[in-house]
């Protein structure tokens, strides 16, 4: 019991720090800060856990009992945090299925009409931030009016292509 309250609570300190980070700044690399404060957190409190009981002996009966323990705690956390932070990213930007449900959603029981459907689903909204992420993430960059990938953009697009075939999907979307 030890270790899912812990985890909990040391995995919800994190969110927090997540959840006011993000209302004063807006992180570039959201993904790359996410990893850190989990990282962070996880670490910080396995220490400071570990100091308090050790040293103060009224905390001695409510930390873990062993090593193991401090690592269950730690894979909990990190899971939780990993867990998240994979689906944090279909926040990100804006996905064509969601963009989609809320212009329908937005026109209540009228319906939407297939031409404001095509207003909704533009580049602005749906392509450019894509390559604004892949340029930001270096995978890929800008040489006059085309964009290439990067070699750490080729190193993706083909381990995702490899998958895909794995899978027996076709290189489409």
């Amino acid at each position: 019991m030890t270790v899912l309250i812990l985890g909990l609570v040391i995995f919800g300190l994190a969110m927090l720090v997540h959840l006011i980070w993000w209302r004063i700044s807006l992180p570039r690399r959201q993904t790359k800060a996410l990893l850190a404060i989990f990282l962070t957190a996880t670490a910080a409190s396995i220490l400071l856990l570990a100091l308090l009981t050790r040293l103060a002996p009224e905390w001695q009966g409510y930390g873990p009992d062993d090593l193991w323990e401090y690592l269950h705690i730690a894979e909990m956390v990190l899971a939780l945090g990993l867990a998240y932070i994979v689906t944090y990213s279909a926040l990100e930007v804006d996905s064509p299925s969601l963009v989609i449900a809320l212009a329908i959603a937005d026109q209540g029981t009228r319906g939407l009409a297939a031409e404001d459907l095509a207003r909704a689903m533009n580049d602005e909204r749906l392509i450019r931030p894509r390559v604004e992420d892949l340029v930001l993430d270096q995978m890929a960059f800008w040489q006059g009016e085309r964009l290439l990938l990067t070699p750490k953009g080729q190193t993706m697009a083909r381990l995702f292509a490899f998958y895909r075939r794995l899978l027996g999907k076709g290189l489409g979307g």
